[in-house]
């Protein structure tokens, strides 16, 4: 039995069981903006991917060609306006966004650094509620209906608890729906409601008629929106102690705030990083030792790969409660075992969550990725976002894989599955160092899973060797390679080049000969592992 007035109207309707249908029952409250509704049963949130980034070559009149990274105005923009968004299995998705500022015409070009985004936004007035125009609505929701233009209707009879509603049509519309509506503080209950629009856009299945949805949202929809249950109140994120520049804290703030009305998810902070989850239990053994690590892990970074420039973006760890949600997330063409990556694109780390947690094993593995691929992270804005040669970048990655902090203390032991296959590689003297280093990232990630596993342990094996052999030898012939290395990639924004810059004086046959000797003779590699500083605990 169907019960309520959503009910009344499926079975008015005189449907089929399996024809498009849009109900409301699940009950949404969002005292951040101050508002609550119904969603379709079993709605979801969604959560809204980070901006992609669009890499550009730039050649200034006369000068040298660099790479320099902009991004969507309309997506920085809609993630400016943006509140919370939810699907469910039948195809049907709903967006709120608050209606806070125009989209910044002073921005002619499709494409813009955050800096000159925010100098835009800063530049442009912010909405006024009180005097908007439904043209004026219109225009503002533009962007996120994808229409060229648009009018604004307003609804003459509009449910009791809502001063005033916008219908927006255009042509091609097809089974988009999107309004602008306020709250009314004449209603009962709602004399301290917020006083601002909002925009809601429904995407509905696309075998359901667009007028029959259209009186599921104006019917059923729209008549359950109401105040917040709990006194809005202004959102505010809290900082870590030393949020380092304005543009970190910034940083901070956007992250935090993409997460704000999302049920069940949450962030910590430290110094560099913000950890966003939807784990239910947030002293969770894993976040707990991230939070307790994951500077230490900086400090140790920035002592073996000294960064070129300041790093004024949070670290981004996102860690999901579920298996389905974290593939959902990367792309179901992920690698199942994959227990997380770094994402450049989005500026992420993400991490799927242990299998067994108590299963320590487990716990330990999740961990070390963890800290693997926060070298990538941290490498990516250290050197202003250049793509290192992946020799370097998983070598060292991989050498934090086995980092061991303890009180004061952080080394890297050796990597026990890469020592299982070097030392036959020596004994055999089947390797060479020359192909590794020239390697492409498609050649390095071989589809052959041997063959990828021996490109990581050479890597790890190389790395390992020229940076434990420069501490513990005076006179080390190699001692420089991995500073040549950084101050060539710096210079040259090249990752060939700068390998090419680095070894160009090298005798490969020496290298190879004083290479194989460490990893087959037990006195030279003993099994202290690399120190990599005293106190690594004070970030």
């Amino acid at each position: 039995m169907i019960g309520g007035a959503a009910g009344a109207f499926l079975l008015s309707t005189g449907l089929a069981a399996d024809t498009p249908q849009l109900s409301f029952s699940r009950p949404v409250d969002l005292p951040g903006v101050g508002l609550s509704f119904k969603l379709m049963p079993g709605a979801l949130e969604e959560l809204l991917p980070s901006p992609n980034v669009y890499t550009f070559t730039v050649t200034p009149p006369g000068g040298t060609a660099f790479k320099t990274n902009w991004y969507s105005v309309t997506q920085l923009w809609q993630h400016s306006q943006f509140t919370g968004a939810w699907g469910d299995m039948k195809s049907n998705h709903v967006v709120l966004a608050v209606v806070r500022q125009p989209y910044p015409l002073n921005l002619k070009q499709a494409f813009v650094s955050r800096a000159d985004f925010r100098r835009a936004m800063v530049a442009t007035p912010p909405v006024e509620a009180s005097s908007i125009s439904g043209d004026a609505l219109a225009r503002w929701a533009l962007p996120y209906t994808g229409a060229e233009t648009m009018r604004a209707e307003r609804l003459v009879n509009p449910p009791s608890g809502l001063s005033d509603v916008f219908r927006f049509v255009w042509s091609g519309q097809k089974n988009r729906l999107a309004y602008a509506f306020r709250l009314n503080r004449h209603a009962a209950g709602q004399y301290e409601a917020p006083t601002n629009w909002f925009f809601l856009r429904f995407d509905v299945h696309p075998a359901m008629a667009p007028e029959r949805a259209r009186i599921a949202v104006e019917d059923y929809f729209l008549p359950h929106v109401t105040v917040a249950g709990a006194l809005p109140q202004a959102p505010v994120t809290p900082l870590a102690a030393d949020s380092g520049s304005p543009e970190l804290a910034d940083s901070r703030r956007h992250v935090a705030d993409s997460i704000r009305n999302m049920k069940d998810w949450w962030f910590a902070e430290t110094r560099h990083y913000i950890l966003l989850s939807n784990l239910k239990n947030r002293r969770n053994a894993l976040v707990d030792v991230l939070e307790k690590n994951l500077d230490r892990h900086r400090a140790v970074c920035e002592r073996l790969v000294p960064s070129r420039k300041p790093i004024t973006a949070v670290s981004v760890i996102r860690i999901f409660a579920t298996r389905a949600e974290f593939f959902e997330y990367v792309g179901h063409d992920a690698n199942p075992s994959m227990v997380g990556v770094w994402r450049s694109d989005r500026r992420e780390l993400v991490i799927r969550p242990a299998d067994a947690a108590e299963d320590r094993t487990t716990l330990d593995t999740l961990i070390r990725v963890a800290y693997h691929e926060a070298f990538h992270q941290y490498l990516f804005y250290a050197f202003n976002e250049v793509n290192a040669s992946v020799w370097f970048n998983e070598g060292h990655a991989e050498l934090l894989f086995a980092a061991e902090f303890g009180a004061g203390r952080a080394a890297s032991m050796e990597h026990a599955a890469h020592v299982r296959t070097i030392e036959p590689m020596m004994l055999e003297k089947n390797f060479s160092l020359r192909p590794l280093l020239g390697m492409t990232s498609l050649a390095f990630y071989d589809t052959n899973q041997e063959l990828m596993n021996r490109n990581y342990s050479l890597a790890w094996a190389l790395v390992y060797y020229l940076r434990k052999s420069a501490l513990d030898r005076k006179d080390f012939p190699y001692a420089g390679l991995l500073k040549q290395y950084e101050e060539a990639l710096w210079k040259t924004r090249n990752g060939p080049i700068a390998t090419e810059t680095a070894f160009k004086d090298v005798d490969f046959k020496a290298l190879e000969k004083d290479f194989m000797a460490f990893w087959r003779t037990e006195e030279r590699r003993n099994t202290r592992g690399i120190e990599l500083g005293e106190g690594a605990g004070s970030p």
